[in-house]
Order: C-alpha cells, then structure tokens, then sequence
C-alpha cells in the first residue's frame, strides 16, 4: 500500500506495518516521516534502533545479524536501512527480501532511499518486498 506523506499520521495512529520503504528527494519530508514512524514504533514499545548505512563494500550480513541479535533490554527493534543510491544491488536485494522473512511484532524494517526512478518502481522485488508505505 502506498501512502502520501500527509495521509502518514492518520494511518500511524491506526496500525503500525512491519515494514515501511520511505523515499523522496525532499530531505524535510523525509525526515519528517521518518520521525513520526520511530514515534509510532516508540509508542509501541519498540526501544531500540540498529542504522545501516549501505554504501560501497556494505556487508549485507551485517543486516541479517542485526534482524537475529536479541538484546537483552529492549524487545522490539528498528533495523533502519539507507540506501543512499536506492539500488541496493543483487545481494542487497536479497538480503532486504530474507530480511522480510524476520519481521513480526518485534522487529520493524525501515527502507529509506532517495526518490525511486520509474524502473525501481516497477522492480518485481519492490512491489512484492518493501512498499507497504512510502512518501
């Protein structure tokens, strides 16, 4: 389900997905978004956020380990990715999709990448993975 940036407060007051792709090339925006869903996860007892940044050489396990690390004190997890291009690749994008296989009531994915062009939009990979929500 796609959602506008300014339809985003009234569906967060609703339900909370377990993942949600935010993109956009207006930095304020963005962020924006960003912000009320770590509040909404935050109201909902999610306590800790784990931020991956894939650039270059980015280890793709390290986004599979942070989906299986239990923490002893916080419960429910953010695992928040950046892609900085917006195309995460071949492994990338099987990491996002084995990643998705993780999500639950306790971990929460983030997406974020800058405005997708027509072709990232219409990936296969995208529609079936990580478009529950964007800006």
């Amino acid at each position: 389900m796609k959602i506008k940036a300014n339809q985003l407060h009234s569906h967060l007051q609703k339900n909370l997905a377990s993942c949600y792709l935010v993109s956009g090339d207006e930095h304020l925006l963005v962020a924006e978004a960003l912000d009320a869903i770590r509040d909404a996860a935050r109201a909902r007892g999610f306590t800790s956020r784990d931020l991956h940044v894939a650039a270059a050489g980015f280890d793709w396990s390290s986004l599979r380990d942070s989906s299986s690390n239990l923490s002893l004190f916080a419960e429910r997890r953010i695992v928040e990715l950046r892609l900085p291009t917006g195309k995460p690749g071949k492994a990338g994008s099987q990491a996002i999709v084995d990643m998705l296989g993780y999500l639950g009531d306790d971990l929460l994915l983030l997406v974020v990448t800058p405005k997708l062009d027509r072709s990232s939009q219409s990936a296969n990979g995208l529609k079936r993975s990580i478009q529950p929500a964007s800006t």
